[in-house]
């Protein structure tokens, strides 16, 4: 439909399974290939944004922005529409997961950012399921004012480990 944005091959199975994803719209799809057939996977939340699979589930994120403020690119670059460059986070802060054999039962929300808000924000347009851990990106947000217009801005980022089993909570920095 739009652009392919994730692709992941189960070795066990052949199945491929990948997204298409429009943003602007917030409208987005996970697929799955398999015997020479793309099938469109009917997930329990609509407007899927990301995406990852294990063995025996499926990890998403259905698109509920947050929004945090205007980029500071907008001071530098022209767009018709402004909010083009709005920072966001395009999650909602939660990952849901459900069974690959039981696509249409209910989805368990297995993490939500505590404070979605803060000086920071999750990055889950690409996140990874290991074991027993969830790992995704963090960016801080700076505010800063230029001519009267306050502007948000990301810096530095952060590998983010939540153990799924008991809720630890591990933050990896590369300086």
């Amino acid at each position: 439909e739009f652009g392919v944005s994730q692709w992941y091959l189960d070795q066990e199975t052949g199945e491929v399974f990948y997204s298409s994803v429009d943003l602007r719209g917030e409208i987005g799809s996970v697929y799955r290939y398999r015997d020479g057939n793309h099938e469109k996977l009917r997930l329990p939340n609509e407007n899927i944004f990301s995406f990852a699979v294990t063995k025996d589930r499926i990890y998403y994120t259905a698109y509920d922005p947050v929004y945090y403020g205007i980029s500071t690119a907008t001071a530098v670059m022209s767009a018709d529409d402004p909010s083009y460059f709005s920072v966001l986070d395009r999650s909602g802060g939660k990952v849901y997961a459900v069974d690959r054999d039981n696509l249409s039962g209910e989805a368990e929300l297995i993490y939500e950012t505590e404070d979605v808000s803060a000086g920071s924000m999750p990055r889950f347009n690409e996140f990874v399921v290991m074991g027993d851990y969830l790992f995704y990106y963090e960016v801080e947000l700076e505010v800063e004012v230029v001519n009267g217009t306050e502007y948000t801005r990301t810096s530095g980022s952060s590998r983010i480990r939540i153990g799924l089993k008991d809720g630890s909570f591990t933050r990896i920095s590369f300086e």
